[in-house]
Order: structure tokens, then C-alpha cells, then sequence
């Protein structure tokens, strides 16, 4: 059972529409409507009823079964005037004005809880597995170039895609230990209400064919949370084990996680932005790809790890996400070379909005750390050197206090011992060790 337990405060900010999907598909053919604003989800029972009292319901069959991809919900509505808010269950907005409302016949639903939509810890999970699983083969070089060469070898073969999949599929779960993937829990996030819900206009974009144009027809509707939006969320990391490729999660803080994941995601934009400066997208395209990529690039230079910049949900990259960026040009290159061969395959999750070309899932992890209480100190005096007060651990070897009504937050402390550890938040006794000639505390000594 483990015994050394972390708890962490996490916000997740958006900064790209976010869409988690589960398997759910509305069709425009009574289930959903689409306006040039809005997207109403219908009581489809409630309009058929209404259908039939106006007798409109065989004429309404008639249209569905002539136009087929082409059939106008909306304006077969207009026409018998009959207003879709009356029969909406929920409205959500539509992000892009102005299009034509035939092309899009599908909606995919974000994930709910009790009709809400949420971030599920196991999304959570995946990406940090993800990013610890990538500097487990970063660190172990030996490692990786076996991996390499059982790739290679099943290459020469002229085996599928599949069959590296596979094998890559397996190798993961051998490479990362259950027990540390079990003690790292992050839980699902709070809900978030419709206000903060957006419908995209998706589309998928080869990168390999000029052919593909967002103006001659869109893929789908994708309903996901708006960019921009703060949810929080708890995580735990219980670190009772003992291995050295991992012994970066034994930490009071998430600076040493937060950098995992930062060095993964540098890693990751080098290997998006080779994809798209090798591949061939339409100009305008291939131009807010980059600036997008060159954003959160410019973000990670400053994180100086106090966040964290990572990539969820629908829109990532291709299957192999953990290994090609680690690999060997030749064999990068031979893997991609397979993908494209295979229809759908390359680069399949690459699925921008409409609205300027976004790339989705982008996110940024913040711990919240909670305020700590100063304590106080009331004293009648001077205070001298070896004066004992009260104070309270701000981080490594600083403490913070109160002395006289005025807060001190940043005074240096000295242990008793070199390896002693202390705890953010754990209240202790120290002597005033060190004074500037003004009179502040500048460092104060550890006292039982």
C-alpha cells in the first residue's frame, strides 16, 4: 500500500478548443439544426408530433429521402413555419458565421457527466503517461536504439502498419512500470456550462494534397469546450516505490512533472513543424500551422517549469506520438513513409477548425498552491539575534512570518542537518540568525 501521498491543486486553461469525444454522433436529420449562429439539439420526439398534427410529416420524409446529403433542415422548418428554439433541448453557439449549412451533417459530442461536459482524469492520464513514457526512452538510449532496430527489422519484412502498431502497442505497456502508472491519479475536472461550450466547424486536412480546401465543403461539427476556459481539477501521485527513472515524481511540487510534459511538447512542435515544412498544405494553411506551433514554442522558452503546455483530445498527432520524435531520421522517416501509403492514415488526426486554422487540445497546467496562513508574532522589543519566532515553510529553505503587523514571505532558512526535509505548509520554531543594518530578518535557523 503506498504510504507517500501528494495531493496537488491543478487549472486547466484551454487555449484551443478542446473536444474529448465519446463515441456519440448527432446527424442533422431531426437530431441536431444548424443555424448561421446557433445549433439547436431538438426534442425529436416533440417535432414529429408536430410534423404529423400539421400534416407535414410525409412531405418531411419526401425532402430527407430526395436532397439526401443535400437536405436543408432549417429551411424545410422555415418553410412551415415552425421555429427550431421551440422544440430545443439546449442551444450552443456556432463559432464560424456564414457557411454553407448543407456540408455538415455530422456532430460529434464532447464527453458528459449527467448532461455535462467535463475533462476526464483518463484524458489527463493519457498525456502524462505519454510524456513520462517519453523520457524513460530518452534517458535509457540503450533502450531505444532496441527498439529501433525490432522496428526496422519488421519494415524489411514488408510488414503492415499494423504490425508495427502492434508491437510498438505492446512495448509501451512493457516499458512503463504498472505500479508508477497507478499512482499518479489525476481526476476528472468540474463541469462546464453551455456558456462556456462552442460548436466547431471541423475538417480534416491532408498535408500530403493541395486538393483538400475548407471552402468546398466541411467534414463535421464538433461540439467542444471554448478556448480560454479555467477548469480545476485534484491529482494525486503516491510514490511509495523505488526506481530511478522515475524518481522525479517524488517531489512536493509539480515543477519536476511540469517539466517531463515541457520537454516532451518541445520535442513534439520540432517534429509537427517537420511535418508540415516537408509536407505540402495550401499556403494560408500551412502559415497558421506554424504560427500556432511557434506560439506555444515562445510559451515553453518562459515556463521556466511553473506550467506546463500539453496537447489532449481530438487533433493530436499521428499513433506513434511517444517514439517517432526519439527516433532516427531513417526510421522516422520510414514509419511516416507507411502511414501515408495507408488511406486515412496520414496525418489521420490532423483536424483544424475552421475558425483560423486552429489545431485543438492545446492546454495549459497550473498548480494552484494554496495561500498559506503567516503566523503571527507579537513582540515587545528589539529583536535580536537568536530572538525565537513562529514561522511557517514557503518553499526549499524559505519561510514566511508575520513580525509586528508586517508580513516577512521570503526569509532564508537554515537546517540542522543538510538532508533534512520540511514540508510546504508545516509550521516551526526558528532563531533569528541573520539581520541587515536596518533591522530586517534576512535568515533565520531551524530550532526544535
Amino acid at each position: 500500500m503506498a504510504t507517500n501521498h501528494q495531493q496537488f491543486q491543478i487549472k486547466l486553461t484551454t487555449f484551443s478548443p478542446l473536444h474529448i469525444g465519446n463515441g456519440e454522433e448527432l446527424t442533422s436529420v431531426g437530431e441536431f439544426l444548424q443555424t448561421n449562429d446557433n445549433v439547436y439539439f431538438l426534442r425529436h420526439e416533440d417535432l414529429m408530433e408536430k410534423l404529423k398534427t400539421d400534416n407535414h410529416f410525409d412531405d418531411y420524409v419526401e425532402r430527407i429521402l430526395t436532397h439526401d446529403q443535400g437536405f436543408d433542415f432549417f429551411k424545410t422548418l422555415k418553410d412551415w413555419d415552425i421555429t427550431p428554439a421551440d422544440f430545443a433541448i439546449r442551444t450552443l453557439r456556432l463559432n464560424q458565421k456564414d457557411i454553407n449549412t448543407n456540408s455538415n451533417n455530422k456532430l460529434h459530442l464532447h464527453i458528459k457527466t449527467k448532461g455535462e461536459a467535463y475533462v476526464p482524469g483518463s484524458s489527463i492520464k493519457g498525456m502524462l503517461r505519454t510524456s513520462i513514457l517519453f523520457r524513460y526512452l530518452k534517458e535509457n538510449p540503450q533502450e531505444l536504439r532496441t527498439i529501433e532496430s525490432d522496428i526496422l527489422q519488421r519494415l524489411s519484412e514488408k510488414n503492415t502498419l499494423r504490425t508495427v502498431r502492434h508491437y510498438w502497442e505492446k512495448k509501451e505497456r512493457e516499458l512503463m512500470p504498472e505500479k508508477v502508472f497507478q499512482s499518479i491519479r489525476p481526476y476528472d475536472t468540474d463541469c462546464v456550462s453551455d456558456d462556456k461550450l462552442v460548436i466547431e466547424q471541423t475538417y480534416r486536412q491532408s498535408l500530403s494534397q493541395e486538393s483538400m480546401d475548407a471552402s468546398k465543403g466541411l467534414d463535421w461539427l464538433s461540439e467542444c469546450i471554448d478556448k480560454g476556459v479555467e477548469l480545476p481539477l485534484e491529482m494525486t501521485i503516491c510514490s511509495d516505490f523505488e526506481n530511478a527513472d522515475f524518481k522525479y515524481l517524488k517531489s512536493s511540487t509539480l515543477k519536476p512533472l511540469f517539466n517531463c510534459i515541457n520537454e516532451y511538447t518541445k520535442k513534439l512542435i520540432i517534429q509537427e513543424r517537420q511535418l508540415v515544412n516537408t509536407a505540402n498544405p495550401l499556403p494560408p494553411i500551412k502559415s497558421a500551422l506554424l504560427v500556432q506551433l511557434q506560439q506555444y514554442e515562445d510559451l515553453l522558452s518562459t515556463a521556466n517549469d511553473d506550467y506546463a503546455i500539453a496537447r489532449m483530445g481530438k487533433g493530436k498527432t499521428i499513433f506513434f506520438q511517444t517514439i517517432i520524435p526519439l527516433l532516427k531520421m531513417e526510421v522516422q522517416d520510414a514509419i511516416l513513409n507507411l502511414l501515408k501509403k495507408e488511406p486515412g492514415e496520414f496525418p489521420r488526426t490532423r483536424v483544424l477548425t475552421v475558425q483560423d486554422k486552429q489545431m485543438m487540445g492545446w492546454v495549459k497546467l497550473e498548480e494552484i498552491r494554496p495561500e498559506l496562513k503567516l503566523p503571527i508574532n507579537q513582540m515587545e522589543g528589539m529583536v535580536n539575534i537568536g530572538t525565537q519566532l513562529r514561522a511557517i515553510i514557503t518553499g526549499p529553505k524559505k519561510v514566511g512570518l508575520i513580525l509586528n503587523g508586517s508580513p516577512l514571505t521570503n526569509v532564508s532558512l537554515i537546517l540542522m542537518f543538510k538532508h533534512q526535509k520540511l514540508t510546504e505548509g508545516e509550521t516551526i520554531n526558528v532563531l533569528v540568525h541573520q539581520m541587515s543594518k536596518d533591522g530586517r530578518i534576512i535568515q533565520v535557523k531551524f530550532n526544535t
